[in-house]
C-alpha cells in the first residue's frame, strides 16, 4: 500500500497553522505522518503545533533554530518523510478533504499507463483575496485523455512561455504532491531561493524528463497575503536569478533576453508602475513583436487574478520600490 507523508513548512503561521493542519488530519485518505518544520518562527507557531500534536500521533514537529528559508525547510521535510508519497501543505492554505486520494491515485494511473518514475502532480487552487474577491487557478496537465507535458518542451513553457498541449496553468508547490523518490532524485530544493524555489525545481524536473500532471478540480483554498518575503522586489530579484541560472536551457540568447525583459514588465504591471510598463511593452513590441503578442495571449486568462494580485500588492508595496 502506498503511504502518504503531508509536509508542512511553517513560519509565523500562530494564527493559521491549525486550519491547515485541521484539513490534513480530515483527509479521507488518513496520511502516514504529518510533518511540521518550524523554520525559526518568533511567535506561537511551535506551541500550536504541539497542542495539536498531543491530540493526533500522526503530528510531528521538527525545530529550525533560525530562519533557513523555505528551500531548506522543504529539503528536510523530505530527508524526514516517511512515506512513498510526499504531499506539501502551506501553513496558511487548506486542502479539501479529497485532496491526498484524488492525486494519489492521479499519480498511480498515469505511473501505470506510462512507466514514467518523475511525476509532479499539482492540483487548482481556489484563491481568496482580501474583501473577498476569488479566482481559480489551473493546474498544469490537468487534461486526463491529453499526454502530460514532459522534458524540455515544459522546460519552454516555465522559462520562455512557450505554448504547449495540455500545458496551460500553474505548479504551485503548495498543491503538489510527488513520490519521495522524486525529489531525492533531483537533490530536492536549491538553497540560494528563498522564494522562486519551486519554480527552479519545476524546471530541473522538466528538464529530467519529468512529467506534470494535473487535477483540474481546485482542492486547495489559497489565502492571498503579502509578507515581508513576498514583497515584489524581493520576488523580482529571486525571479531574475532563477532565469540566469537556466539560461542555458533557452533555445536562443534572444529567447533568454526576451524573458528576461518580460519579466522586468511583469513586476512593473503587479507594481502598477503604469508607465513604465507601457515605455518597456513599446520597446519590446519593436524589437520582438510576434513574441509579445504570444504572450499577450498567453496572459488574458490571468487577466482577473493578475488586477487582483496588482491590488494586494498596493497596500504592502513602499512607493518608489522596484
Amino acid at each position: 500500500m502506498v503511504t502518504v507523508t503531508v509536509a508542512i513548512t511553517a513560519f509565523d503561521a500562530e494564527r493559521t497553522i491549525e486550519r491547515a493542519l485541521r484539513s490534513a488530519l480530515g483527509q479521507t485518505l488518513e496520511p502516514l505522518e504529518i510533518l511540521v518544520v518550524d523554520d525559526g518562527s518568533t511567535d506561537g507557531t511551535a506551541a500550536v503545533v504541539e497542542r495539536m500534536a498531543a491530540e493526533s500521533p500522526l503530528i510531528r514537529l521538527i525545530r529550525h533554530d533560525g530562519n533557513l528559508g523555505v528551500a531548506v525547510a522543504r529539503n528536510r521535510l523530505v530527508a524526514e518523510a516517511k512515506g512513498d508519497v510526499l504531499a506539501f501543505f502551506d501553513d496558511d492554505d487548506e486542502s479539501l478533504p479529497r485532496r491526498l486520494d484524488v492525486q494519489l491515485h492521479r499519480i498511480l494511473d498515469y505511473e501505470s499507463r506510462t512507466g514514467e518514475t518523475l511525476i509532479l502532480c499539482h492540483t487548482a487552487r481556489r484563491q481568496v483575496f482580501p474583501k473577498g474577491r476569488r479566482h481559480v487557478e489551473a493546474a498544469v496537465g490537468s487534461h486526463f485523455d491529453w499526454p502530460a507535458p514532459h522534458g524540455m518542451d515544459m522546460v519552454q513553457k516555465i522559462l520562455a512561455g512557450k505554448r504547449v498541449r495540455n500545458g496551460y496553468g500553474t505548479c504551485a508547490t503548495s498543491s503538489q504532491m510527488a513520490r519521495v523518490s522524486t525529489y531525492r532524485a533531483l537533490g530536492g530544493f536549491d538553497p540560494a531561493f528563498r522564494r522562486y524555489e519551486d519554480t527552479d525545481f519545476c524546471v530541473r524536473l522538466a528538464a529530467a524528463g519529468g512529467h506534470f500532471v494535473g487535477i483540474p478540480e481546485p482542492l486547495v483554498t489559497q489565502y492571498m497575503t503579502v509578507s515581508d518575503d513576498k514583497q515584489l522586489e524581493t520576488e523580482l530579484n529571486y525571479a531574475r536569478a532563477m532565469v540566469d541560472k537556466h539560461r542555458a536551457l533557452f533555445v536562443s540568447p534572444e529567447d533568454y533576453a526576451f524573458s528576461r525583459a518580460w519579466l522586468e514588465l511583469k513586476y512593473m504591471s503587479l507594481a502598477n508602475r503604469t508607465g513604465n510598463f507601457a515605455a518597456g511593452l513599446s520597446r519590446l513590441m519593436l524589437q520582438r513583436p510576434l513574441s509579445v503578442m504570444m504572450r499577450a495571449a498567453n496572459a488574458i486568462p490571468m487577466t482577473r487574478s493578475r488586477a487582483a494580485r496588482r491590488k494586494l500588492h498596493a497596500r504592502a508595496t513602499p512607493p518608489g520600490h522596484l
